[in-house]
């Protein structure tokens, strides 16, 4: 704040009659000295240069008789305030063109302010106030220490502070630095009526632009966290953004290592506002682990970058893939499958043989496993080998013959290590609901499948559905279609799908496409997934597929996609973790607790504490793979946490966690600047609102001058009865008695 003084003057007399009266009576004795010269029949020559001599001095004379003085009085210059908002939508871009896009709406403010010698050259004129307001108002030391932090934006109620402490005090005008964003409090318009009826002129400077800015922001990235060598590796990224309808915006998968961009997608904004899935992908050519990013480029314009990127970890296994194939016959399903992962190649170390096959034959010939290589007489049942399978394939396998204890231990690989399971239904399927864990196991209600009673007479020509395709999963090469592929003509009917079942493929055996009937349908179970193929004609594929090999190709992609899910990392310690550092207020807190593998538990609790409250338990409870606990919290006030574990306690407990809860600041939520309310507050007040360039060249020049307040009065010097006035007198009076004796008058 800028106290300033000054010191003013002006003449003051002391006449002893009104001055109408004195103008009378100064004029009827200016024509009486006229007339009497008029009398003297004088040339008009004369005439009128001695009344010139004669009538100046006589004012003279009624100059001294009113005591003129020259008196000095000390004032106060008006007030001049300077109102800058620095709310956080001042962090926005001061402007909608691509040369403002880098700078944001206080420093625009700023500058205009800092200009070399304006404040001391407005301190000449004015009594400045510099002044802040956000969520609150306050004054200024240094231009350089605002902050565009506020998380609200209370012009209004600033405006009616200011209006009630000027108050009998003399204001030029109050000039508002702002976007004229208001969130909380008085509008505008009504602070300027009360500007009005004081007549404080508000003068106005709009920064920004009236377009939401651009923003691009990487919600989320779904990919497998392990995959093997040669694996085309499926990354689906959730994108939101604010562009330009029309403008391509890009986004990158790249190795976090080596800087190299895996893949590359341009995507379209349709919209002002979009959100959208965009599939990347990168193929596993090394093993190992793969630190990888996914990253939007900032566009022009953008300020919040932070959520452009989003990191993320592949395990590549250089190892072939533990499959078991069950099935009851030597169906043509169950030869064509065999012999496919027989020959499969892979690379590194799995370059001669992809798959690590095991063979069961129900009913076969116990002979025939000592003549096939791949071949077992029985399944596997010792730990070490059900740990080393990836992927467990039925094919028409009796599940009876399995047994419930085979069952139980399939459903244990599925869930705790993420094993793939694939169910193949052909005619001789024992799918029947059997009251355990295989029912919860597949992704269709048992009791309600029907089996036709042999070949269909149509042919049945699958599709791939709108979530399968939203999921990415089993691509085909360009140019092919699944409907171009040789259609089947026995299918299992799957008439209910599980909730949480997504069906993949399907058939419309109306041709109406109203309700099309299941072909092969998927759902996750605990860390693993199941594949469920309701027909075993897959080996039709075959035929017409030379090129592209469709046959090989969909299993392999099958057999690859669920082993991905295979845990092959173990921890020896527990980690507590949360799905982010920094949350706003009313958005879901994720907690999980990874368990070591010998540690399993029904539930756990962590303490939520801050640093002025209490702290707060939270249980966790078991998710769909029991080694982690999951809990959720979103109704945590703004502020900083850290969360630790108490329940259970471990020898080397994991580390706490901290974050921070942020106050959700509708601030930036559209972005615009509300330079029509601006301009109207401007005019209700008597003021006027300018742009950033007009304000740069005549904002200062044009202000209001105001009203200077007299504070007191100093000493006067009297000026009727100074030499020089009767020097003058007496020089008249001379001068009028020469030119009389000259003119023979005297």
């Amino acid at each position: 704040m800028i106290f300033a003084a000054d010191t003013r003057w002006e003449f003051q007399h002391a006449w002893p009659l009104p001055a109408w009266a004195m103008v009378l009576l100064f004029v009827a004795v200016a024509g009486w000295m006229t007339w009497l010269l008029i009398r003297q029949r004088l040339a008009w020559q004369r005439v009128l240069g001695l009344s010139v001599l004669r009538l100046s001095a006589v004012a003279l004379l009624f100059g001294m008789l009113g005591g003129w003085r020259l008196s000095f009085f000390e004032t106060e210059l008006p007030d001049l305030i300077l109102l800058v908002d620095d709310s956080a939508s001042m962090q926005l871009p001061s402007g909608d063109s691509a040369g403002e896009a880098g700078i944001d709406r206080l420093t625009r403010a700023r500058d205009l302010l800092a200009e070399p010698g304006r404040l001391e050259t407005l301190g000449e004129r004015y009594r400045l106030k510099l002044l802040a307001i956000s969520d609150q108002m306050r004054p200024v030391d240094a231009l350089q220490d605002l902050q565009a932090q506020g998380l609200s934006s209370r012009l209004g109620d600033g405006l009616l502070q200011i209006a009630n402490a000027q108050r009998g005090r003399s204001t030029a005008a109050i000039v508002l630095l702002s976007d004229g964003v208001v969130t909380e409090g008085v509008a505008l318009r009504v602070a300027a009526d009360q500007l009005a009826s004081q007549n404080i002129p508000l003068w106005t400077v709009g920064i920004g632009g009236e377009q939401s800015p651009p923003e691009l922001a990487i919600d989320e990235v779904i990919a497998d966290d392990h995959a093997f060598l040669g694996d085309e590796v499926q990354v689906r990224v959730l994108l939101r953004g604010s562009a330009p309808p029309g403008s391509e915006v890009a986004v990158e998968l790249r190795d976090r290592d080596s800087e190299a961009v895996l893949d590359r997608r341009q995507v379209r904004m349709e919209a002002a506002s979009t959100r959208t899935v965009v599939p990347l992908r990168f193929s596993a050519n090394r093993p190992g682990p793969w630190n990888l990013e996914v990253v939007a480029p900032p566009i022009a314009g953008e300020i919040f970058t932070d959520n452009n990127r989003k990191p993320m970890r592949v395990v590549v296994r250089d190892e072939p893939i533990g499959v078991l194939l069950i099935a009851q016959q030597p169906s043509y399903e169950f030869r064509f499958l065999k012999h496919l992962l027989e020959r499969a190649q892979g690379q590194g170390a799995a370059a001669e043989n992809l798959i690590r096959l095991t063979s069961v034959l129900q009913d076969g010939d116990p002979r025939y496993a000592e003549q096939d290589r791949s071949a077992a007489t029985l399944p596997p049942v010792k730990a070490s080998d059900l740990q080393a399978l990836d992927v467990v394939i039925l094919c028409d396998a009796d599940i009876d013959q399995l047994g419930d204890l085979m069952i139980d231990q399939i459903d244990n690989l599925v869930r705790s290590q993420g094993t793939g399971l694939v169910v193949v239904a052909g005619p001789e399927n024992r799918l029947a609901a059997r009251g355990s864990a295989w029912d919860h196991l597949m992704p269709v209600k048992l009791e309600d499948l029907k089996a036709p009673t042999g070949l269909q007479s149509r042919p049945l020509t699958v599709f791939r559905t709108r979530l399968g395709e939203a999921s990415g999963e089993l691509p085909l090469p360009a140019g092919i279609r699944w409907s171009d592929l040789p259609p089947f003509y026995w299918l299992l009917r799957a008439p209910a799908v599980k909730p949480a079942a997504q069906v993949v493929l399907a058939t419309d055996e109306t041709g109406k496409e109203v309700a099309p009937t299941p072909v092969i349908v998927t759902q996750i179970v605990g860390a693993g997934q199941v594949w469920l193929q309701l027909s075993d004609e897959s080996f039709r594929w075959l035929s017409g597929s030379s090129i592209h090999n469709l046959h090989e190709r969909y299993w392999l992609q099958v057999i690859r996609q669920l082993a991905r899910r295979k845990r092959i990392d173990t921890i020896d310690r527990a980690v507590l973790q949360v799905s982010g550092t920094r949350f706003t207020q009313g958005q879901s807190v994720e907690i999980e607790l990874a368990l070591p593998a010998a540690e399993p538990r029904r539930q756990a609790r962590v303490a939520i504490r801050s640093p002025d409250d209490p702290p707060r338990l939270e249980t966790l409870y078991p998710s769909s793979d029991p080694q982690r606990l999951r809990g959720t919290v979103s109704d945590l006030p703004a502020g900083d946490y850290w969360i630790e574990l108490i329940d259970p306690v471990f020898e080397s407990p994991p580390e706490p966690v901290a974050l921070r809860i942020e106050t959700p600041s509708i601030e930036i939520a559209d972005g615009r600047a509300a330079l029509l309310a601006l301009d109207e507050a401007s005019q209700i007040s008597g003021g006027k609102m300018l742009s950033v360039a007009q304000a740069t060249g005549s904002l200062w020049s044009s202000l209001p001058v105001g009203r200077a307040i007299r504070l007191r009065e100093l000493p006067s010097r009297p000026i009727w009865n100074h030499w020089i006035v009767a020097a003058i007198v007496v020089g008249l009076l001379s001068g009028e008695w020469i030119l009389r004796r000259r003119w023979g008058l005297a």
